[in-house]
């Protein structure tokens, strides 16, 4: 079925033969097949079992092969990212006579709101295209493939990174760009542009402390900003203890990990906290990167998560779905309403549900400091970024109708991904946003207002 991969040692072995099939790709040690056997990886079991009985084209399959690897795993294995796929893929006919399957009837789009009749017949692209961050990838994965089930049209999304994709939504390349960091109210003005959010995650401090497990303590945002600023130095200092009586903390020294390159989820946490300390907001301030009063930097949610597992008395900071799929100990927070919270699904849909999206220019809410009881401190959304009047109204149209459906059916699988998906009054607002700004050539909006 394919070679060996001299570089990284694993790859597929010749497990099939006559299959006439030559893969070529790059991806992480572990994550491939040892042979053709009941010895396979999660990867290669879904490989051969896609390979075996679809008939999707090539991208097709990729996408289930990752799709089926993230799910048994529960997202511990992620094959590639599309910047990953390196090889060249093909499939050569056999040499059987091919055989016509008989054309199938269009499916009926789902029933999300009433359209305009558009003054001319254009044909709807059977392919939806968007780029950019690399964050929603798994869980646009899995809705896309269950819409192309739904209604056989299917999502091209590539997870180039988030100023990729806008600058493929500038250049009009593809339908939507996704960011995982709002676009400022003047940008979106002076380039066409609207933005909704569609999935969210979230920042969750995560420690390595002596005798304690996920939840057993609780931090609010100052003593977290004086932690990273250097000034609480032991786990056992007055400040830490007052908030956790009944918890026996350690004479234990604090070590800080942080993020060392840019990323969201530091802009989210450093934005929290310069709304929380006017010592962090003036020291350091809010940005994807920023300078550290000392302590340990590391790349990635990996890297943050294996120094503070290496690191006795360490804190540090990761994405919500990484945290809690690893199983790493978390803190609870101290929020607004003066409630310690745990990081959940819930408690990031109430930070969003609190939040006023209508008011806010350009619907770019970062989600900290949100009030409401049960509202997690820092959580951020996944923003789409859309034309208000495209050049191709019916692949905009296509669109549209995608993150309806996934705002209507999505999230089951959001949730079983442990993103938070959006709540229904937000939904409701993000529609009422496109029957009032997203218009054709002609000036007519591209979807109904929502009764």
């Amino acid at each position: 079925m394919g070679t060996r991969s001299a570089d990284i040692g694993r790859g597929l072995a010749p497990a099939e033969s006559g299959v006439g099939t030559l893969i070529s790709f790059s991806t992480q040690p572990g994550n491939v097949a040892l042979d053709g056997t009941a010895r396979n990886s999660p990867f290669a079991g879904a490989l051969i079992r896609h390979l075996r009985s679809s008939n999707d084209d090539l991208s097709a399959i990729l996408i289930a092969v990752r799709n089926d690897v993230m799910r048994e795993t529960q997202r511990r294995q992620v094959p590639w990212e599309h910047s990953a796929l390196t090889g060249r893929f093909y499939f050569p006919s056999p040499p059987a006579v091919a055989v016509t399957p008989p054309a199938a009837a269009e499916p009926p789009l789902p029933p999300v709101a009433a359209l305009p009749s558009p003054n001319a017949v254009v044909r709807a692209p059977t392919v939806i295209t968007g780029a950019g961050a690399m964050f929603p990838y798994p869980i646009y994965a899995l809705w896309s493939e269950a819409y192309k089930k739904e209604t056989g049209i299917g999502l091209n999304y590539q997870s180039v990174g988030s100023r990729a994709g806008i600058r493929q939504i500038l250049a009009r390349t593809v339908a939507f760009a996704a960011s995982d960091l709002p676009l400022q109210s003047a940008d979106l003005e002076r380039d066409g542009l609207l933005q909704f959010p569609a999935v969210m995650g979230g920042a969750i401090p995560i420690v390595n402390i002596e005798g304690v497990k996920a939840g057993d303590i609780a931090l609010d945002g100052a003593i977290l900003a004086k932690i990273f600023l250097g000034e609480i130095k032991s786990w056992n200092d007055p400040a830490i203890q007052r908030l956790n009586p009944y918890v026996r903390l350690p004479a234990q020294p604090i070590v800080a990990v942080h993020r060392s390159d840019a990323s969201a989820t530091t802009y989210v946490l450093t934005h929290y906290l310069s709304k929380v300390s006017t010592d962090w907001r003036t020291k350091v301030g809010a940005d994807t990167t920023v300078e550290w009063r000392g302590g340990i930097g590391a790349k990635g949610n990996d890297g943050v998560a294996n120094a503070v597992a290496q690191t006795r008395g360490a804190i540090g900071y990761a994405e919500y779905a990484y945290a809690r799929h690893s199983k790493l100990v978390f803190v609870r927070m101290v929020n607004r309403d003066g409630r310690a919270v745990a990081p959940t699904p819930a408690s990031l849909m109430a930070a969003a549900a609190n939040a006023n999206w209508e008011a806010t220019p350009g619907f770019g809410v970062i989600l900290t400091d949100m009030p409401g009881a049960e509202s997690w401190p820092f959580a951020n959304a996944s923003f789409i970024v859309m034309p208000k009047r495209p050049e191709d109204a019916a692949a905009t149209r296509e669109a549209l109708k995608f993150f309806a459906w996934a705002f209507d059916k999505g999230d089951r699988l959001a949730t079983e991904m442990l993103y938070a998906p959006m709540p229904d009054n937000v939904v409701g607002a993000i529609q009422r946003l496109w029957a009032a700004e997203i218009r054709d050539a002609g000036g007519k909006p591209l979807v109904a207002r929502p009764n």
